[in-house]
């Protein structure tokens, strides 16, 4: 304990042991037998081997301690790797939800200055059946479906079609006339030829000669009866024309 009383446990313990160090020291130094005769070679042997046998654990405690800060600077490298892996994949995945969610075109007001707004911009109406379209919208009207130019387009294409069948049948129709007037043309000189000579008013047989003539241009009528109701037919008489026309080429006197 100290002189002056009440200090420091291990600073007194450590004065004592000095102190019994520097005793033994003085009892060594003041021994004639070690003056006269040297120091003890087996005691120095003995504490050579004993700080060699120190060193030597020193030494294996030292690379114990290289081997386990080796190993954790290892583990700090891992997990420094670790930590790099997670920050770039976080910051992957922030740069893909803010180009998927949080875009200049996800924005409130994008539509005010979008420069595809027309382009991206749905028509009035996308069909006839359309549920946008309302009554009071005026937007559809009879004759302005869409199917409208279709429709026209068809129209024009049946009545081409139309025209070229009234058209062949106009000319099937003109060569069956041709055909009937040069057989009436025909008849009617064949006619012709056969009726007796005229014979003037004043020759007794006039009379007879006149019932004659009547009697031929009955048969002529009646020859030529059924080919004009077949050209009248063919233009579009109605059926009662066509009836009184008959009576009439059949009966010279009305």
């Amino acid at each position: 304990m100290s002189a002056l009383g009440g200090g420091d446990p291990k600073t007194d313990a450590m004065i004592e042991r000095r102190r019994a160090l520097d005793k033994e020291r003085l009892t060594r130094i003041k021994d004639p037998k070690t003056r006269t005769m040297g120091i003890d070679t087996d005691a120095l042997a003995a504490q050579l081997a004993d700080k060699q046998a120190a060193k030597a654990s020193e030494k294996l405690r030292d690379l114990a301690y290289d081997n386990e800060r080796l190993l954790l600077d290892q583990q700090l490298a891992y997990l420094e790797q670790e930590r790099l892996r997670a920050e770039r994949a976080k910051a992957v995945g922030v740069a893909d939800y803010i180009t998927t969610y949080q875009g200049k075109e996800k924005s409130r007001e994008y539509d005010l200055s979008d420069p595809l707004a027309l382009k991206k911009d749905e028509p009035a109406r996308t069909g006839d059946d359309d549920p946008k379209v309302s009554v009071s919208g005026l937007q559809r009207f009879l004759g302005e479906d869409l199917s409208y130019a279709h429709r026209v387009k068809m129209q024009q294409q049946e009545q081409s079609s139309w025209n070229a069948q009234q058209i062949a049948t106009k000319a099937s129709m003109k060569g069956g006339a041709g055909d009937l007037d040069k057989t009436y043309a025909a008849r009617a000189m064949e006619r012709l030829r056969s009726r007796p000579p005229f014979r003037p008013a004043s020759c007794p047989s006039a009379p007879s000669a006149y019932s004659t003539r009547v009697e031929g241009w009955r048969r002529l009528a009646h020859t030529r009866a059924p080919f004009r109701l077949m050209r009248r037919s063919a233009s579009g008489c109605c059926a009662s024309c066509l009836s009184m026309r008959a009576r009439r080429s059949l009966d010279p006197a009305t």
